[in-house]
């Protein structure tokens, strides 16, 4: 399929697309005799995992970690486990980091508001 079709089939961008071929993302990606790429569902796949993992929070270079190990066939059940209880517990500290911050902006917009009633 020409990109167009990938873009379709999987809501990215053209630009996405390109950008994540670029960066070695996107491998194997055969060009026709008319100069046209040619993406196989194999892409397509690819391109759905990597949009999955970037919304659970993983970066475009974590991603690209995984995924040369991944498709080297290199990443043991014991190694994909280790990384992803990594990623549970910086997304744990995020999350409390983020609960700290909203009480803050909390204790704040409380201070702020009694000052400003004693104003009145």
């Amino acid at each position: 399929m020409q990109i167009g079709e990938l873009c379709r089939v999987t809501g990215m961008t053209k630009d996405s697309i390109r950008f994540y071929e670029k960066i070695g993302l996107l491998n194997n990606v055969e060009r026709k005799l008319n100069g046209y790429k040619n993406y196989s569902d194999e892409h397509v796949k690819q391109l759905k995992l990597l949009r999955h993992a970037k919304k659970l929070g993983f970066t475009l270079n974590e991603i690209k970690d995984l995924a040369t190990l991944f498709y080297s066939n290199n990443l043991s059940a014991k190694e994909m486990d280790q990384y992803l209880k990594t990623k549970e517990q910086e997304i744990d500290e995020k999350i409390s980091a983020l609960q700290l911050f909203k009480q803050e902006i909390k204790r704040k917009r409380e201070d702020e508001c009694r000052y400003k009633g004693e104003l009145r």
